[in-house]
């Protein structure tokens, strides 16, 4: 299959933080396919974008039709106009994913039924007919996941620390105030998971090609290799 059009998502924001070993492993992700799996990868945890998981994921894409295609939607039939636009594919119930398509400033869902007991797989071919699925195209897919690591980077971040401090007035006492002022050295590399879907549309009952819904998720692990302790900006009063 020849992949046509590419969208990537790199996810950017913290999700989780865990420790392997001695190494911190900080996972990162912006806003992404809310379902996840923990896989190992060398002995690190590496948080992985899967499908068939419950009915929670959402996967943003790019969807190419040769020609102008009529889909079934709820009793009626819509036509998507050829070329490519931005779209979402997801999961709308167990037995149904939606393919979300945004044409012009209108947003249209194409829903394609799901046979008993189907699941898109978390990796590897995967081939749904227009029959089972009551649509206009066979959908034939597969879905890869890539693993890669990083160089090595260094660099000085904030972290939080803790100090006593004295009060005096009506009553004279200590307090724990905690700071995160501080600064650490640290040494790190990035675990990287991409996980690629090709769905490609096909004439119903052979192989033509219509079509296809692309999409590359980006899953990025931070490894913390080194840190050193906390340099504080405040110290402990000396009267407590």
């Amino acid at each position: 299959m020849k992949i046509k059009y590419l969208a990537t998502i790199l996810f950017a924001s913290v999700l989780c933080m865990s420790f392997t070993g001695n190494v911190l492993a900080q996972s990162e992700s912006a806003k992404g396919p809310p379902c996840k799996v923990l896989s190992e990868l060398d002995g690190l945890s590496v948080v992985v974008s899967i499908f068939g998981l419950d009915d929670c994921w959402e996967y943003p894409g790019i969807l190419y039709l040769e020609n102008d295609t009529v889909f079934n939607q709820g009793g009626k039939q819509i036509m998507i106009p050829a070329g490519s636009r931005s779209a979402v594919l997801k999961q709308e119930t167990d037995r149904t994913i939606l393919l979300n398509v945004d044409v012009d400033t209108k947003e249209y869902g194409i829903p394609f039924r799901l046979p008993k007991g189907f699941q898109l797989p978390s990796e590897g071919p995967f081939f749904l007919a227009a029959d089972q699925s009551k649509q206009t195209v066979d959908l034939d897919g597969s879905i890869d996941i890539n693993f890669s690591q990083s160089e090595e980077y260094s660099a000085i971040e904030n972290c939080s620390y803790s100090v006593l401090e004295y009060y005096s007035g009506d009553s004279t006492y200590c307090e724990t105030r905690s700071y995160n002022d501080g600064e650490s050295r640290v040494r790190y590399y990035f675990d990287i998971a991409e996980t690629n879907l090709l769905m490609e549309l096909l004439e119903v009952g052979g192989s033509a090609y219509m079509g296809d819904f692309s999409s590359s998720i980006l899953d990025r692990k931070k490894i913390y290799t080194y840190r050193s302790s906390c340099l504080q900006r405040r110290q402990d009063d000396w009267r407590c």
